[in-house]
C-alpha cells in the first residue's frame, strides 16, 4: 500500500473556494477545512487522526492460535487444545491491478442560502462535481469531512471525500497447498479490512463508504481511515472422513466385510476403492455411499480400503484389511527348529511332533476361529498344535494327514515308521523286546519297509550291513545301551537296545537220581534245567564255566577220608547255554560216592566261582557263584546239596530229594 497523504489541495468552485492544509502539531495531525465566501470566513472544522487510525470496511485483526502444552500432554489436553483449531490459514498477498487502482478525491460543493439545514445538505449530496484521481496510489488517511452551518438567516452545508479504489484478485487458485503438497479447497479469502471474497475473485473496492445520512443542524464531523490489504487469510473446506472398522481380518473366500463411513464437509459423499485392485478382493456399494462391503476373494494379501471425498478427491481415509490364507505347514520335533514340511514327512512311531500353520500375510493376526486343524490333529484358534504318532503306517502310501484351514487348506502327509526288530532267539517269547543278552542277535528292518536305508549303531555292538533294507544287530559282550539309527533320505529313526549280562543261577530242578548197590555209601542227582538269569533275555551265544577249587570246610569222616577236589571232576569245562539260558541237559550230575566203612559223620564243600563269555570272545567275566556240599552220617547215608536242592540216599538204596 502507498502511504501517501494529501498535504495541501486548493479546491475551486464557481461560487466559492476552499483550502485544505495540514498543520503539524506534535503527536496528532490537525486538518482544518476553511471555507471562504466573499472574503468572509464562515466555519472552521477540525478532525483528529489518532495514533491508531481505524480501518475500513472491517476494523478487524487476526491473531495466531497459541497452545498451552508442556511436557508430554495427556489425551484430554490434546483434545482440549485441538478445539482451538480453525480451518483458517495464512494466505498469499492479493494480486493488485495497479493500472486500475487509484485514489479518488471529490471536491464537494458548499451550498448556502438554503432555508433549512436539511435542504442545504441534500443540495450538497446532489452536487456532481469533478473528481481527481491519483493513479497507482492508495492512501492511509482517506475519509470525509461533512456538516451543516447556520449563517444567520440561511443555511449552508459542505462535503469533502478522499477514497481508495483498489482492484485485485483474491487468490490465484482455488487450492491452498499444504506442506505435504496436499491441495485443500479454499472457500473464502479474508482480505484484511476490506472483506471476504470467493477464491480467484476479481474485486473492485472503493472505500471507505461515505455516510449520506443528514448530519444534523449546525453540526459537523469527519472520518479518517486506513486500509489493510496485507493480512490475507484463507478459509478452507477440510473434509473429515472416518471409516469403520479401522482394521479387519478375514480369511480367503470368507464372509464379506462391512464398512461404514462418517464425516463432515463431504456433501457429495465418497467413492470407495480397494487397493490393490484386480488382485482378488472386490468392493461394492448399493448406491448408499455411507456403506460398502468387501468380498475377500481367493488371494491372501494386505489391502487398503479407501473412501475418497467426491467434492475434493485429495481427501480420503483408508483402513487396513487383511485377507488371510494358509501358505504352508512347518514342523519340529523336540527342541529342533521349525522346518517346512517335506512331502511326505517320515517320523518314528511314538514321536511327538509339533506343527505350525504358516499364514499369509505373515504380519497380521488370525481371523476369528482360525486356523482350524484336521486330519489326525484337532483344535482351532491356535497357530501351533502337536500330535503323538502311535499308529505305524502299513505302507509308504498309508499317510497320516495333518490339515489346517483358513479359507484355504494346507495338508501335510506323515508316514509313521518304526524300526522293526525281532530277536533270533525264540525264547523269551517276546521277540520284539529291546532288552537283549550279551552276544544276542536281532534282525532289524523298517515298518513300512523302506528302500536304501543307511544303518548305524552307537554304544556298542555291530551290524552285518549298513546299506540295505535290513540288517542284523549283534549285541556287544558287555552291558551297554545301544542305539540303532536308520537314515532314510535324511529322515532318522532310532531304536535303543539295553544289553544285559548273565548274573547267576535263577532256578534249577532235579531231573533224576541214581540207584547204587545195597551197602554202598553214595548219592547222586541230575540237575536239569539249570537256568542262568536274567531270563528276560537270551544268552544262547554265551558260554559258562564252573571254576574248579579244592574241597573246603572239611569235617569229621572226611578228615581221614580225603575228599576229592572239584578240579578235574567236572570243573573248568566250558559249556554253552541254549536260548532259554539253560545248561546242557547232560551237564550237571551232583554226586558223592565210594566212601568205605566204618562211617562217621562229616562233610566237605566245593566253593564254585562262575564265569561267562560270549562265544568267540576270549574275554571272560565273573558272575555270582554257588557251592556244592557233601555230607555223610554214621550209617553211611550220603547227602549232596546244590542249587537249593538235596538228594539223600541210605545204604539200603532209599533215596529222598527236596
Amino acid at each position: 500500500m502507498n502511504a501517501n497523504k494529501r498535504i495541501i489541495k486548493r479546491i475551486v468552485f464557481p461560487q466559492f473556494f476552499c483550502a485544505l492544509r495540514r498543520i503539524n502539531c506534535g503527536k496528532d495531525s490537525l486538518f482544518a477545512l476553511i471555507g471562504v465566501i466573499s472574503g468572509l470566513m464562515f466555519f472552521p472544522l477540525v478532525f483528529s487522526v489518532q495514533a491508531q487510525t481505524p480501518y475500513y470496511h472491517l476494523n478487524r485483526s487476526f491473531s495466531s492460535i497459541e497452545f498451552d502444552l508442556q511436557g508430554i500432554p495427556t489425551e484430554y489436553q490434546l483434545n482440549e487444545e485441538s478445539d482451538k483449531l480453525t480451518d483458517i490459514v495464512k494466505g498469499e498477498p492479493v494480486q493488485l491491478n495497479t493500472n486500475e487502482t487509484y485514489a479518488i478525491e471529490k471536491q464537494a460543493a458548499i451550498p448556502i442560502c438554503y432555508g433549512s439545514a436539511i435542504a442545504a445538505w441534500n443540495a450538497a449530496l446532489a452536487y456532481n462535481g469533478s473528481q481527481s484521481n491519483y493513479p497507482g496510489k492508495t492512501f492511509d488517511n482517506v475519509g470525509w469531512v461533512r456538516g451543516t452551518k447556520n449563517t444567520g438567516s440561511d443555511w449552508g452545508a459542505y462535503l469533502w471525500i478522499l477514497q481508495n479504489r483498489i482492484v485485485f484478485q483474491s487468490s490465484t487458485s482455488v487450492w491452498w497447498i499444504a506442506t505435504n503438497n496436499l491441495p485443500v479447497a479454499i472457500t473464502n479469502v479474508m482480505v484484511g479490512s476490506l472483506g471476504d471474497y470467493g477464491p480467484v475473485s476479481n474485486v473492485v473496492d472503493i472505500g471507505p463508504v461515505i455516510p449520506t445520512n443528514f448530519p444534523g443542524a449546525n453540526y459537523n464531523y469527519s472520518g479518517t481511515y486506513q486500509v489493510d490489504i496485507t493480512n490475507v487469510f484463507y478459509e478452507l473446506v477440510i473434509p473429515d472422513i472416518w471409516i469403520t472398522p479401522r482394521e479387519a481380518v478375514t480369511c480367503v473366500d470368507g464372509s464379506n466385510v462391512q464398512y461404514t463411513v462418517t464425516g463432515t464437509n463431504i456433501p457429495k459423499g465418497v467413492t470407495w476403492k480397494i487397493i490393490p485392485e484386480g488382485v482378488g478382493a472386490t468392493i461394492q456399494t448399493n448406491g448408499d455411499w455411507y456403506h460398502a462391503e468387501v468380498t475377500p476373494g481367493d488371494v491372501a494379501t494386505n489391502y487398503k480400503v479407501r473412501a475418497t471425498s467426491v467434492d475434493n478427491t485429495n481427501f480420503y481415509d483408508e483402513v487396513d484389511l487383511a485377507v488371510v490364507g494358509l501358505q504352508s505347514l512347518q514342523y519340529k520335533i523336540g527342541t529342533n527348529s521349525w522346518t517346512n514340511m517335506p512331502d511326505p514327512l517320515y517320523v518314528c512311531s511314538n514321536t511327538i511332533v509339533d506343527f505350525k500353520a504358516i499364514k499369509i500375510p505373515t504380519n497380521t493376526t488370525w481371523p476369528s476361529g482360525k486356523p482350524v486343524w484336521g486330519g489326525v490333529v484337532s483344535g482351532s484358534e491356535v497357530e501351533t498344535n502337536s500330535y503323538t504318532f502311535n499308529t505305524i503306517s502299513t505302507s509308504t502310501t498309508d499317510y497320516k494327514l495333518v490339515t489346517a484351514e483358513c479359507g484355504n487348506a494346507v495338508t501335510g502327509k506323515v508316514i509313521v515308521c518304526n524300526i522293526h526288530s525281532e530277536t533270533e532267539a525264540t525264547v523269551p517269547a517276546n521277540r520284539a523286546r529291546t532288552q537283549v543278552g550279551v552276544g544276542e542277535q536281532v534282525d532289524i528292518t523298517t515298518t513300512p519297509e523302506l528302500q536304501t536305508v543307511t544303518w548305524s549303531v552307537s554304544g556298542g555292538g555291530s551290524l552285518d550291513s549298513t546299506d540295505d533294507v535290513s540288517t542284523i544287530f549283534t549285541a556287544p559282550d558287555t552291558v551297554a545301551n545301544c542305539l540303532i539309527t536308520a537314515n532314510f533320505e535324511g529322515n532318522y529313526f532310532t531304536k535303543e537296545f539295553s544289553v544285559l549280562a548273565p548274573t547267576g543261577i535263577v532256578s534249577a530242578q532235579i531231573e533224576s537220581t541214581t540207584h547204587f548197590d545195597l551197602g554202598y555209601a553214595a548219592a547222586r542227582m541230575h540237575l536239569y534245567p539249570i537256568i542262568i538269569g536274567p531270563t528276560n533275555v537270551s544268552f544262547y551265544n554265551v558260554q559258562c564255566v564252573e571254576v574248579g577249587t579244592d574241597a573246603s570246610n572239611i569235617t569229621g569222616y572226611f578228615l581221614t577220608n580225603t575228599p576229592p577236589s572239584h578240579i578235574g571232576n567236572g570243573a573248568d569245562e566250558w559249556f554253552q547255554l541254549d536260548q532259554a539260558n539253560a545248561w546242557p541237559d547232560t551237564w550237571d550230575w551232583a554226586s558223592s560216592y565210594g566212601w568205605p566203612s566204618p562211617w562217621s559223620s562229616g562233610s566237605y564243600t566245593w566253593d564254585i566261582p562262575a564265569q561267562w563269555k560270549v562265544v568267540g570272545s576270549s574275554e571272560t567275566n565273573s558272575m555270582t557263584g554257588w557251592n556244592q556240599v557233601h555230607s555223610i552220617d554214621a550209617n553211611g547215608t550220603v547227602t549232596v546239596q546244590k542249587f537249593g536242592h538235596n538228594v539223600t540216599r541210605t545204604t539200603n538204596d532209599v533215596i529222598t530229594t527236596y
